[in-house]
Protein backbone atom coordinates (compact mmCIF):
# COMPACT_ATOMS: atom_id res chain seq x y z
CA UNK A 1 0.00 0.00 0.00
CA UNK A 2 1.53 3.33 -1.09
CA UNK A 3 1.24 6.48 0.99
CA UNK A 4 1.34 10.07 -0.24
CA UNK A 5 2.45 12.38 2.55
CA UNK A 6 3.90 15.58 1.16
CA UNK A 7 4.99 18.36 3.52
CA UNK A 8 2.79 20.78 1.59
CA UNK A 9 -0.66 21.53 2.98
CA UNK A 10 -3.49 20.42 0.75
CA UNK A 11 -7.20 20.35 0.10
CA UNK A 12 -8.73 17.09 -1.13
CA UNK A 13 -12.01 17.08 -3.06
CA UNK A 14 -13.69 13.67 -3.20
CA UNK A 15 -15.59 13.66 -6.48
CA UNK A 16 -14.72 15.36 -9.75
CA UNK A 17 -18.06 16.42 -11.20
CA UNK A 18 -19.68 19.80 -11.76
CA UNK A 19 -19.62 20.75 -8.05
CA UNK A 20 -15.86 20.16 -7.89
CA UNK A 21 -15.26 22.23 -11.04
CA UNK A 22 -17.45 25.01 -9.67
CA UNK A 23 -15.51 25.01 -6.38
CA UNK A 24 -12.18 25.16 -8.20
CA UNK A 25 -13.38 27.96 -10.49
CA UNK A 26 -14.59 30.01 -7.53
CA UNK A 27 -11.36 29.41 -5.61
CA UNK A 28 -9.45 30.58 -8.68
CA UNK A 29 -11.59 33.71 -9.01
CA UNK A 30 -11.24 34.66 -5.35
CA UNK A 31 -7.52 33.95 -5.33
CA UNK A 32 -6.80 35.95 -8.49
CA UNK A 33 -9.07 38.73 -7.23
CA UNK A 34 -6.93 39.12 -4.14
CA UNK A 35 -3.80 39.19 -6.28
CA UNK A 36 -5.27 41.97 -8.45
CA UNK A 37 -6.06 44.01 -5.33
CA UNK A 38 -2.42 43.59 -4.19
CA UNK A 39 -3.41 41.22 -1.39
CA UNK A 40 -1.43 38.04 -1.08
CA UNK A 41 -3.83 35.10 -1.34
CA UNK A 42 -3.61 32.69 1.60
CA UNK A 43 -3.48 29.89 -0.98
CA UNK A 44 -0.51 31.47 -2.71
CA UNK A 45 1.96 31.61 0.16
CA UNK A 46 5.53 30.48 -0.28
CA UNK A 47 5.54 26.76 -0.95
CA UNK A 48 1.94 26.84 -2.10
CA UNK A 49 -0.99 24.54 -1.51
CA UNK A 50 -2.15 21.50 -3.41
CA UNK A 51 -5.78 21.02 -4.36
CA UNK A 52 -6.28 17.32 -5.07
CA UNK A 53 -9.40 16.05 -6.86
CA UNK A 54 -10.08 12.32 -6.67
CA UNK A 55 -12.57 11.03 -9.23
CA UNK A 56 -13.32 7.45 -10.21
CA UNK A 57 -14.44 8.30 -13.77
CA UNK A 58 -11.94 8.47 -16.62
CA UNK A 59 -12.16 12.26 -16.78
CA UNK A 60 -12.49 14.97 -14.13
CA UNK A 61 -15.10 17.61 -14.92
CA UNK A 62 -18.12 15.93 -16.52
CA UNK A 63 -18.64 13.60 -13.57
CA UNK A 64 -21.32 10.94 -13.67
CA UNK A 65 -24.14 13.12 -14.98
CA UNK A 66 -22.36 14.50 -18.07
CA UNK A 67 -19.83 11.82 -19.01
CA UNK A 68 -21.75 10.76 -22.13
CA UNK A 69 -20.14 11.02 -25.55
CA UNK A 70 -23.28 10.67 -27.65
CA UNK A 71 -25.17 13.71 -28.91
CA UNK A 72 -28.38 11.73 -28.43
CA UNK A 73 -28.42 12.46 -24.68
CA UNK A 74 -29.38 16.09 -24.23
CA UNK A 75 -29.73 18.49 -21.32
CA UNK A 76 -33.25 18.71 -19.92
CA UNK A 77 -32.96 22.17 -18.34
CA UNK A 78 -32.44 25.66 -19.71
CA UNK A 79 -28.87 26.62 -20.56
CA UNK A 80 -29.19 29.94 -18.75
CA UNK A 81 -29.39 28.16 -15.38
CA UNK A 82 -26.37 25.88 -15.90
CA UNK A 83 -23.40 28.17 -15.26
CA UNK A 84 -20.85 27.00 -12.69
CA UNK A 85 -20.16 30.53 -11.41
CA UNK A 86 -23.09 32.63 -12.61
CA UNK A 87 -26.46 31.46 -13.92
CA UNK A 88 -25.86 32.60 -17.49
CA UNK A 89 -22.19 31.68 -17.84
CA UNK A 90 -22.94 28.53 -19.85
CA UNK A 91 -25.44 30.26 -22.16
CA UNK A 92 -22.88 33.03 -22.73
CA UNK A 93 -20.28 30.35 -23.53
CA UNK A 94 -22.67 28.88 -26.12
CA UNK A 95 -23.23 32.29 -27.71
CA UNK A 96 -19.48 32.88 -27.94
CA UNK A 97 -19.22 29.63 -29.90
CA UNK A 98 -22.30 30.48 -32.04
CA UNK A 99 -24.14 27.41 -30.79
CA UNK A 100 -27.94 27.57 -30.91
CA UNK A 101 -29.59 27.10 -27.52
CA UNK A 102 -32.13 24.50 -28.52
CA UNK A 103 -31.47 20.85 -27.83
CA UNK A 104 -28.04 20.88 -26.20
CA UNK A 105 -26.17 17.56 -25.90
CA UNK A 106 -24.83 16.66 -22.48
CA UNK A 107 -21.48 16.11 -24.14
CA UNK A 108 -21.39 19.83 -24.96
CA UNK A 109 -21.91 20.74 -21.32
CA UNK A 110 -19.10 18.29 -20.50
CA UNK A 111 -16.86 20.19 -22.92
CA UNK A 112 -17.75 23.43 -21.11
CA UNK A 113 -16.89 21.86 -17.74
CA UNK A 114 -13.53 20.58 -18.99
CA UNK A 115 -12.66 23.98 -20.40
CA UNK A 116 -13.57 25.75 -17.16
CA UNK A 117 -11.55 23.19 -15.20
CA UNK A 118 -8.45 23.81 -17.35
CA UNK A 119 -8.89 27.57 -16.99
CA UNK A 120 -9.23 27.31 -13.19
CA UNK A 121 -6.12 25.12 -12.95
CA UNK A 122 -4.14 27.69 -14.96
CA UNK A 123 -5.45 30.56 -12.82
CA UNK A 124 -4.54 28.81 -9.58
CA UNK A 125 -1.07 27.95 -10.88
CA UNK A 126 -0.37 31.67 -11.31
CA UNK A 127 -1.05 32.07 -7.59
CA UNK A 128 1.23 29.21 -6.61
CA UNK A 129 -1.53 26.65 -6.15
CA UNK A 130 -0.92 23.19 -7.60
CA UNK A 131 -3.93 21.12 -8.75
CA UNK A 132 -3.55 17.34 -8.81
CA UNK A 133 -6.09 15.11 -10.57
CA UNK A 134 -6.26 11.52 -9.34
CA UNK A 135 -8.30 8.78 -10.97
CA UNK A 136 -9.40 6.43 -8.21
CA UNK A 137 -12.40 5.46 -6.09
CA UNK A 138 -12.30 6.57 -2.46
CA UNK A 139 -13.10 3.61 -0.25
CA UNK A 140 -12.60 5.06 3.23
CA UNK A 141 -11.64 8.27 5.05
CA UNK A 142 -10.17 8.37 8.54
CA UNK A 143 -10.00 11.48 10.69
CA UNK A 144 -6.86 12.01 12.77
CA UNK A 145 -5.26 14.87 14.68
CA UNK A 146 -3.31 16.16 11.69
CA UNK A 147 -6.19 15.92 9.18
CA UNK A 148 -7.55 13.08 7.06
CA UNK A 149 -6.21 9.80 5.65
CA UNK A 150 -8.00 8.97 2.40
CA UNK A 151 -7.81 5.38 1.13
CA UNK A 152 -8.58 4.47 -2.48
CA UNK A 153 -9.30 1.29 -4.40
CA UNK A 154 -5.72 1.41 -5.70
CA UNK A 155 -4.30 0.82 -2.23
CA UNK A 156 -3.14 4.42 -1.99
CA UNK A 157 -3.37 6.62 1.10
CA UNK A 158 -3.55 10.38 0.64
CA UNK A 159 -3.06 12.70 3.61
CA UNK A 160 -5.14 15.87 3.58
CA UNK A 161 -5.55 18.91 5.80
CA UNK A 162 -8.95 19.92 4.46
CA UNK A 163 -11.67 17.70 2.99
CA UNK A 164 -14.48 18.50 0.55
CA UNK A 165 -17.13 15.81 -0.02
CA UNK A 166 -18.60 16.21 -3.52
CA UNK A 167 -19.14 12.60 -4.51
CA UNK A 168 -22.80 12.88 -5.53
CA UNK A 169 -25.68 10.62 -4.54
CA UNK A 170 -26.06 6.88 -4.99
CA UNK A 171 -28.72 5.25 -7.16
CA UNK A 172 -31.93 4.22 -5.46
CA UNK A 173 -33.06 0.61 -5.17
CA UNK A 174 -36.78 0.85 -4.38
CA UNK A 175 -37.22 -2.86 -5.17
CA UNK A 176 -35.23 -5.72 -3.66
CA UNK A 177 -34.18 -7.11 -7.05
CA UNK A 178 -32.36 -3.84 -7.80
CA UNK A 179 -30.18 -4.12 -4.68
CA UNK A 180 -28.01 -6.67 -6.50
CA UNK A 181 -28.47 -5.61 -10.14
CA UNK A 182 -27.71 -7.93 -13.04
CA UNK A 183 -25.91 -6.87 -16.21
CA UNK A 184 -29.29 -6.24 -17.83
CA UNK A 185 -30.16 -3.60 -15.22
CA UNK A 186 -28.86 -0.37 -16.72
CA UNK A 187 -28.68 3.27 -15.63
CA UNK A 188 -28.03 6.48 -17.54
CA UNK A 189 -24.38 6.00 -16.58
CA UNK A 190 -23.90 2.91 -18.74
CA UNK A 191 -26.83 3.14 -21.16
CA UNK A 192 -24.66 4.62 -23.89
CA UNK A 193 -22.11 1.78 -23.63
CA UNK A 194 -24.87 -0.86 -23.58
CA UNK A 195 -26.67 0.49 -26.66
CA UNK A 196 -25.26 -2.18 -29.05
CA UNK A 197 -26.73 -4.93 -26.83
CA UNK A 198 -30.22 -3.42 -27.19
CA UNK A 199 -30.40 -3.38 -30.99
CA UNK A 200 -32.53 -6.53 -31.34
CA UNK A 201 -34.87 -5.96 -28.40
CA UNK A 202 -38.57 -5.59 -29.19
CA UNK A 203 -39.32 -3.80 -25.93
CA UNK A 204 -37.20 -2.04 -23.32
CA UNK A 205 -38.56 -1.01 -19.94
CA UNK A 206 -37.48 2.23 -18.30
CA UNK A 207 -38.26 2.11 -14.59
CA UNK A 208 -39.39 5.58 -13.58
CA UNK A 209 -41.20 8.52 -15.19
CA UNK A 210 -38.92 11.38 -14.16
CA UNK A 211 -36.68 13.63 -16.25
CA UNK A 212 -34.00 10.94 -16.33
CA UNK A 213 -36.57 8.43 -17.57
CA UNK A 214 -37.52 10.77 -20.40
CA UNK A 215 -33.83 11.26 -21.24
CA UNK A 216 -33.43 7.48 -21.44
CA UNK A 217 -36.56 7.09 -23.59
CA UNK A 218 -35.42 9.72 -26.07
CA UNK A 219 -31.96 8.14 -26.31
CA UNK A 220 -33.43 4.66 -26.87
CA UNK A 221 -35.87 5.96 -29.48
CA UNK A 222 -32.93 7.22 -31.56
CA UNK A 223 -30.58 4.28 -31.09
CA UNK A 224 -32.97 1.27 -31.17
CA UNK A 225 -36.19 0.22 -32.88
CA UNK A 226 -37.73 -1.11 -29.66
CA UNK A 227 -40.96 0.02 -28.11
CA UNK A 228 -40.14 1.85 -24.89
CA UNK A 229 -42.26 1.46 -21.77
CA UNK A 230 -41.99 4.02 -18.99
CA UNK A 231 -43.27 2.32 -15.85
CA UNK A 232 -43.58 3.60 -12.30
CA UNK A 233 -45.84 3.47 -9.26
CA UNK A 234 -47.82 6.56 -10.24
CA UNK A 235 -47.12 6.99 -13.93
CA UNK A 236 -47.00 10.78 -13.66
CA UNK A 237 -44.84 12.53 -16.27
CA UNK A 238 -43.15 15.88 -15.57
CA UNK A 239 -44.35 17.54 -18.75
CA UNK A 240 -44.88 21.13 -19.79
CA UNK A 241 -46.26 22.13 -23.16
CA UNK A 242 -45.78 25.76 -24.03
CA UNK A 243 -44.37 28.57 -21.95
CA UNK A 244 -46.03 30.04 -18.87
CA UNK A 245 -47.26 33.58 -18.97
CA UNK A 246 -45.26 36.32 -17.32
CA UNK A 247 -46.33 36.39 -13.69
CA UNK A 248 -45.38 38.25 -10.51
CA UNK A 249 -46.18 36.49 -7.24
CA UNK A 250 -48.91 38.17 -5.24
CA UNK A 251 -48.97 36.04 -2.08
CA UNK A 252 -45.51 34.50 -1.67
CA UNK A 253 -42.56 36.84 -1.63
CA UNK A 254 -39.70 37.88 0.62
CA UNK A 255 -41.87 40.12 2.80
CA UNK A 256 -43.79 37.10 4.09
CA UNK A 257 -40.78 35.51 5.86
CA UNK A 258 -40.75 33.91 8.32
CA UNK A 259 -43.68 31.59 7.66
CA UNK A 260 -44.94 28.53 9.43
CA UNK A 261 -45.46 25.45 7.29
CA UNK A 262 -49.23 25.88 7.51
CA UNK A 263 -48.97 29.51 6.39
CA UNK A 264 -46.63 28.57 3.55
CA UNK A 265 -48.99 25.91 2.22
CA UNK A 266 -51.98 28.25 2.44
CA UNK A 267 -50.16 31.04 0.59
CA UNK A 268 -48.83 28.60 -2.03
CA UNK A 269 -52.36 27.41 -2.71
CA UNK A 270 -53.61 30.98 -3.04
CA UNK A 271 -50.67 31.85 -5.32
CA UNK A 272 -51.45 28.96 -7.64
CA UNK A 273 -55.05 30.09 -7.85
CA UNK A 274 -53.90 33.61 -8.75
CA UNK A 275 -51.64 32.13 -11.44
CA UNK A 276 -54.66 30.25 -12.86
CA UNK A 277 -53.04 26.87 -12.29
CA UNK A 278 -56.40 25.18 -11.69
CA UNK A 279 -58.81 24.56 -14.56
CA UNK A 280 -61.31 23.02 -12.13
CA UNK A 281 -63.94 24.82 -10.09
CA UNK A 282 -62.71 26.21 -6.73
CA UNK A 283 -64.48 23.51 -4.71
CA UNK A 284 -62.45 20.87 -6.56
CA UNK A 285 -59.12 22.40 -5.54
CA UNK A 286 -57.24 20.19 -3.03
CA UNK A 287 -56.40 21.69 0.34
CA UNK A 288 -53.43 21.65 2.69
CA UNK A 289 -50.58 19.18 2.37
CA UNK A 290 -52.39 17.21 -0.35
CA UNK A 291 -52.08 20.15 -2.73
CA UNK A 292 -48.86 19.04 -4.42
CA UNK A 293 -49.34 15.30 -4.08
CA UNK A 294 -52.71 15.32 -5.81
CA UNK A 295 -51.32 16.71 -9.05
CA UNK A 296 -47.74 15.45 -9.20
CA UNK A 297 -48.78 11.86 -8.46
CA UNK A 298 -51.60 11.81 -10.99
CA UNK A 299 -51.48 9.12 -13.65
CA UNK A 300 -50.47 10.25 -17.13
CA UNK A 301 -53.75 9.09 -18.59
CA UNK A 302 -55.84 10.78 -15.92
CA UNK A 303 -56.71 14.43 -16.48
CA UNK A 304 -53.57 15.10 -18.49
CA UNK A 305 -54.83 18.48 -19.69
CA UNK A 306 -55.44 19.52 -16.09
CA UNK A 307 -51.93 18.41 -15.17
CA UNK A 308 -50.47 20.46 -18.03
CA UNK A 309 -52.31 23.58 -16.98
CA UNK A 310 -51.27 23.08 -13.38
CA UNK A 311 -47.61 22.69 -14.28
CA UNK A 312 -47.61 25.86 -16.37
CA UNK A 313 -49.11 27.73 -13.44
CA UNK A 314 -46.63 26.05 -11.11
CA UNK A 315 -43.74 27.17 -13.33
CA UNK A 316 -44.98 30.76 -13.30
CA UNK A 317 -45.08 30.76 -9.49
CA UNK A 318 -41.79 28.90 -8.98
CA UNK A 319 -39.85 31.18 -11.32
CA UNK A 320 -40.36 33.89 -8.68
CA UNK A 321 -40.34 31.68 -5.59
CA UNK A 322 -37.24 29.52 -6.13
CA UNK A 323 -34.67 32.15 -5.04
CA UNK A 324 -36.58 32.59 -1.74
CA UNK A 325 -37.58 28.98 -1.11
CA UNK A 326 -34.43 28.04 0.79
CA UNK A 327 -34.81 30.98 3.20
CA UNK A 328 -38.45 30.07 3.85
CA UNK A 329 -37.53 26.43 4.49
CA UNK A 330 -34.69 27.33 6.88
CA UNK A 331 -37.12 29.17 9.13
CA UNK A 332 -39.35 26.15 9.65
CA UNK A 333 -39.10 24.43 13.01
CA UNK A 334 -37.45 20.97 13.04
CA UNK A 335 -40.91 19.41 13.39
CA UNK A 336 -42.20 21.41 10.42
CA UNK A 337 -39.20 20.38 8.32
CA UNK A 338 -39.93 16.73 9.03
CA UNK A 339 -43.60 17.19 8.19
CA UNK A 340 -42.64 19.08 5.03
CA UNK A 341 -40.32 16.23 4.02
CA UNK A 342 -42.98 13.58 4.63
CA UNK A 343 -45.96 15.29 3.02
CA UNK A 344 -44.74 17.81 0.46
CA UNK A 345 -41.07 17.55 -0.42
CA UNK A 346 -41.21 14.49 -2.72
CA UNK A 347 -43.92 16.10 -4.83
CA UNK A 348 -42.27 19.51 -4.72
CA UNK A 349 -38.99 18.01 -5.93
CA UNK A 350 -40.73 16.26 -8.83
CA UNK A 351 -42.53 19.38 -9.92
CA UNK A 352 -39.59 21.74 -9.40
CA UNK A 353 -37.17 19.39 -11.13
CA UNK A 354 -39.49 18.98 -14.09
CA UNK A 355 -39.57 22.62 -15.05
CA UNK A 356 -38.47 23.70 -17.55
CA UNK A 357 -38.29 20.50 -19.58
CA UNK A 358 -36.77 20.88 -23.03
CA UNK A 359 -37.72 17.39 -24.14
CA UNK A 360 -41.48 17.53 -23.59
CA UNK A 361 -42.41 18.13 -27.24
CA UNK A 362 -40.26 15.23 -28.44
CA UNK A 363 -41.81 12.89 -25.96
CA UNK A 364 -45.31 13.90 -27.03
CA UNK A 365 -44.46 12.96 -30.61
CA UNK A 366 -43.18 9.56 -29.49
CA UNK A 367 -46.33 9.00 -27.47
CA UNK A 368 -48.48 9.98 -30.44
CA UNK A 369 -46.63 7.50 -32.68
CA UNK A 370 -46.82 4.80 -29.98
CA UNK A 371 -43.04 4.40 -29.78
CA UNK A 372 -43.35 5.17 -26.07
CA UNK A 373 -46.07 4.20 -23.64
CA UNK A 374 -46.58 4.99 -19.96
CA UNK A 375 -47.73 2.35 -17.45
CA UNK A 376 -48.63 3.28 -13.87
CA UNK A 377 -49.21 0.86 -11.00
CA UNK A 378 -45.84 -0.92 -10.62
CA UNK A 379 -45.97 -2.91 -7.38
CA UNK A 380 -42.74 -4.90 -7.56
CA UNK A 381 -39.79 -5.73 -9.80
CA UNK A 382 -38.44 -9.29 -9.80
CA UNK A 383 -35.56 -11.02 -11.53
CA UNK A 384 -35.49 -14.67 -12.62
CA UNK A 385 -32.03 -16.22 -12.83
CA UNK A 386 -33.58 -19.12 -14.74
CA UNK A 387 -34.98 -17.05 -17.60
CA UNK A 388 -32.64 -14.05 -17.31
CA UNK A 389 -35.62 -11.69 -17.47
CA UNK A 390 -36.99 -8.99 -15.19
CA UNK A 391 -40.71 -9.03 -14.36
CA UNK A 392 -42.65 -5.89 -13.47
CA UNK A 393 -45.61 -6.75 -11.27
CA UNK A 394 -48.79 -4.70 -11.62
CA UNK A 395 -52.12 -5.11 -9.82
CA UNK A 396 -53.58 -7.51 -12.37
CA UNK A 397 -50.75 -8.21 -14.82
CA UNK A 398 -47.03 -8.67 -15.33
CA UNK A 399 -44.58 -7.36 -17.91
CA UNK A 400 -41.33 -9.15 -18.77
CA UNK A 401 -38.25 -7.52 -20.19
CA UNK A 402 -34.69 -8.70 -20.64
CA UNK A 403 -33.35 -5.21 -20.04
CA UNK A 404 -34.56 -2.49 -17.69
CA UNK A 405 -33.17 1.00 -17.19
CA UNK A 406 -33.31 2.14 -13.57
CA UNK A 407 -34.10 5.87 -13.48
CA UNK A 408 -35.82 5.89 -10.09
CA UNK A 409 -33.44 8.58 -8.92
CA UNK A 410 -30.75 9.05 -6.32
CA UNK A 411 -30.86 8.13 -2.65
CA UNK A 412 -30.28 11.17 -0.47
CA UNK A 413 -29.71 9.45 2.86
CA UNK A 414 -26.11 9.33 4.04
CA UNK A 415 -26.76 5.92 5.62
CA UNK A 416 -27.32 4.50 2.11
CA UNK A 417 -24.24 6.11 0.55
CA UNK A 418 -21.40 3.59 0.13
CA UNK A 419 -18.80 6.08 1.41
CA UNK A 420 -20.62 8.49 3.71
CA UNK A 421 -22.17 5.76 5.84
CA UNK A 422 -18.65 4.80 6.98
CA UNK A 423 -17.63 8.28 8.14
CA UNK A 424 -18.10 8.71 11.91
CA UNK A 425 -16.95 12.34 11.97
CA UNK A 426 -19.99 13.70 10.11
CA UNK A 427 -23.51 14.25 11.41
CA UNK A 428 -26.28 12.95 9.20
CA UNK A 429 -29.43 14.96 8.67
CA UNK A 430 -32.75 13.43 9.67
CA UNK A 431 -34.19 14.55 6.35
CA UNK A 432 -31.35 12.93 4.42
CA UNK A 433 -27.76 13.59 3.48
CA UNK A 434 -25.06 15.27 5.56
CA UNK A 435 -25.81 18.13 7.97
CA UNK A 436 -24.06 21.30 6.87
CA UNK A 437 -23.95 24.96 7.78
CA UNK A 438 -25.90 26.41 4.83
CA UNK A 439 -23.87 29.66 4.81
CA UNK A 440 -20.38 28.11 4.67
CA UNK A 441 -21.06 24.49 3.55
CA UNK A 442 -19.03 23.25 6.53
CA UNK A 443 -20.08 19.81 7.73
CA UNK A 444 -21.69 19.70 11.18
CA UNK A 445 -19.57 17.54 13.47
CA UNK A 446 -20.58 15.24 16.32
CA UNK A 447 -20.76 18.21 18.73
CA UNK A 448 -23.20 20.04 16.49
CA UNK A 449 -20.65 22.64 15.34
CA UNK A 450 -19.46 23.49 11.80
CA UNK A 451 -16.10 21.84 11.12
CA UNK A 452 -13.73 24.34 9.41
CA UNK A 453 -11.74 21.48 7.81
CA UNK A 454 -14.63 19.52 6.27
CA UNK A 455 -17.12 20.64 3.61
CA UNK A 456 -19.90 18.99 1.62
CA UNK A 457 -21.38 20.02 -1.74
CA UNK A 458 -24.12 18.81 -4.06
CA UNK A 459 -26.58 15.96 -3.72
CA UNK A 460 -25.45 14.90 -0.27
CA UNK A 461 -26.60 18.19 1.31
CA UNK A 462 -30.20 17.17 0.64
CA UNK A 463 -31.43 17.56 4.22
CA UNK A 464 -30.44 21.23 4.48
CA UNK A 465 -31.09 22.19 0.85
CA UNK A 466 -34.47 21.44 -0.68
CA UNK A 467 -33.19 21.18 -4.25
CA UNK A 468 -29.74 19.65 -4.81
CA UNK A 469 -30.04 18.45 -8.42
CA UNK A 470 -29.90 22.01 -9.75
CA UNK A 471 -26.66 23.45 -11.14
CA UNK A 472 -27.76 26.84 -9.86
CA UNK A 473 -27.81 25.51 -6.28
CA UNK A 474 -24.51 23.64 -6.74
CA UNK A 475 -22.84 26.82 -8.00
CA UNK A 476 -24.15 28.80 -5.04
CA UNK A 477 -22.84 26.16 -2.64
CA UNK A 478 -19.42 26.21 -4.33
CA UNK A 479 -19.19 30.00 -4.00
CA UNK A 480 -20.01 29.80 -0.30
CA UNK A 481 -17.49 27.00 0.31
CA UNK A 482 -14.71 28.77 -1.62
CA UNK A 483 -15.22 31.98 0.34
CA UNK A 484 -15.28 30.05 3.62
CA UNK A 485 -12.10 28.13 2.79
CA UNK A 486 -10.15 31.30 1.94
CA UNK A 487 -11.52 33.09 5.01
CA UNK A 488 -10.37 30.20 7.18
CA UNK A 489 -6.85 30.42 5.79
CA UNK A 490 -6.81 34.17 6.40
CA UNK A 491 -7.93 33.97 10.02
CA UNK A 492 -6.36 30.64 11.03
CA UNK A 493 -3.80 29.76 8.35
CA UNK A 494 -2.23 26.35 8.04
CA UNK A 495 1.33 27.45 7.33
CA UNK A 496 2.59 25.33 4.47
CA UNK A 497 6.04 23.97 4.14
CA UNK A 498 7.74 24.01 0.74
CA UNK A 499 6.23 21.36 -1.47
CA UNK A 500 8.35 18.26 -1.84
CA UNK A 501 10.04 17.90 -5.17
CA UNK A 502 8.19 15.56 -7.48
Amino acid sequence: MSAHNSDAKNITVVGGGASAVSLLANLADLTSGQAESCQRSPLGKAGGYTVRIIEMAHCVGPGRAYRHRSDELSLNTDADTMGIRSKQEFSNWLREKNIAQGSIPRSLFAQYLRQKLEHAIAQLALSGVHVELVRAEVRDIERHLAGYAIRTDRQEIFQSDLLVLASGGSYGTPYESLSHPQEQCLTLDNLEDAAPLLQNEAEIVVLGTSQSAIDAALFLSRTTSARITLASRWGGLPLTKGKPKAYINQRLNATHCPLTLQEFMRLLEEELQCAEAYPSQPHHIPRGASLLTSISSRSFNESIQEARIFRLGWQAVMNNLTPQLQAIYERFTPEEKLQFADTCLPSLRRLRGAIPLQNAERLFRLLDHQRVRVLPGVRDVRYSARTGYYSLVFDASMLESKFIVNTTGLVYKAQAHPLLKRLPFIRTNLLGGVSVDVHTMRVIDGLGKPDPTCYCLGANTYGDFIITNSMEICARQARSAAASILQMFLTDPLSPSPRAAS
